[in-house]
């Protein structure tokens, strides 16, 4: 993974974290948080949108169902960032399913009470539009590294990026994660096979960039996620 995109993601990280910052305490002043365990969908695809997200704590993974029967995995979403918030716009049916990788701590509000915020909140809705923004940028750098990364590149851009969110401020040494996705979900999200990402896996630990032990992913050195063949 390059310079520029390890000080994007840490870029993006920092502007995430003033953004959420304004959209909690909307948040928190008009809802209760309520709370999912691993599993649980907090929408479904296809549904009406009655309400908008915020994620306060915990991982959420958006899955599309396509017309063969397939699932993909579209994207993850993090602390701070909002969910359904195209489909309240737009007024149209969820394209995607959310559901909770662990447990999760969520705010909502109505659908008709979040539009009328966006109408008469100038700075909620420059963070709403700022983080829209970030994530089209991360949409297109995904786009990018399919057409110009390898495969262990890739895979090594999404661990830094799930270290940024699981263990904040820990952007080098040896750090442990529990990975909150499965083998066949991160080949998918990196466009990779589930053979394709075991052989990776190994190299990485012959390398000694990763080793893992008893349900732990344990990264050596977080830098050296930045410096992939080093």
């Amino acid at each position: 993974m390059g310079t520029h995109s390890v000080k994007l993601v840490c870029e993006q990280r920092d502007e995430r974290g003033r953004t959420a910052a304004i959209l909690h305490r909307a948040f928190s002043i008009a809802s209760q948080p309520k709370t999912y365990q691993e599993g649980d969908t907090i929408f479904h695809q296809g549904a009406l949108p009655q309400h908008v997200f915020l994620i306060t704590s915990g991982l959420v993974k958006l899955t599309h169902l396509a017309e063969n029967g397939q699932e993909f995995l579209v994207n993850l979403q993090f602390p701070g960032q909002l969910l359904g918030t195209s489909s309240i716009v737009l007024r149209e049916s969820y394209l995607v399913t959310a559901t909770a990788l662990g447990r999760c701590i969520v705010h909502s509000v109505p659908a008709e009470s979040f539009l009328r915020w966006l109408e008469a909140d100038t700075e909620l809705s420059m963070a709403m539009l700022q983080m829209l923004s970030n994530e089209s940028d991360e949409r297109l750098l995904r786009v990018s590294q399919v057409a110009c990364l390898m495969a262990e590149e890739r895979l090594q851009y999404l661990l830094f990026h799930l270290v940024s969110v699981l263990q904040p401020g820990r952007s080098s040494g040896e750090v442990r994660i529990q990975l909150p996705l499965k083998h066949a979900e991160i080949a998918n999200f990196i466009a990779i096979t589930p053979e394709h990402l075991s052989v990776i896996l190994k190299r990485l630990e012959q390398k000694g960039v990763i080793s893992r032990k008893k349900g732990w992913l344990i990264i050596t050195d977080v830098q050296r996620l930045a410096r992939p063949g080093r």
